[in-house]
């Protein structure tokens, strides 16, 4: 088995997602099948990522 991502729930996906981009040097957004409520961002070398969504509990 292959952790591809570890999914963190948020208020609001896109902005943690941002959040962590500025904390992370290098990583991008993947341009996957993600929704409005769904971002996942990956290292450059395409490890394991992590993966925000939106649940407004």
């Amino acid at each position: 088995m292959r952790l591809t991502a570890a999914t963190l729930d948020a208020p609001n996906a896109r902005e943690l997602a941002a959040f962590y981009l500025r904390l992370l040097p290098g990583w991008q957004v993947w341009r996957g099948e993600d929704g409005p409520d769904w971002v996942h961002i990956r290292p450059p070398d395409g490890g394991t990522g992590l993966s925000f969504q939106t649940e407004p509990a």
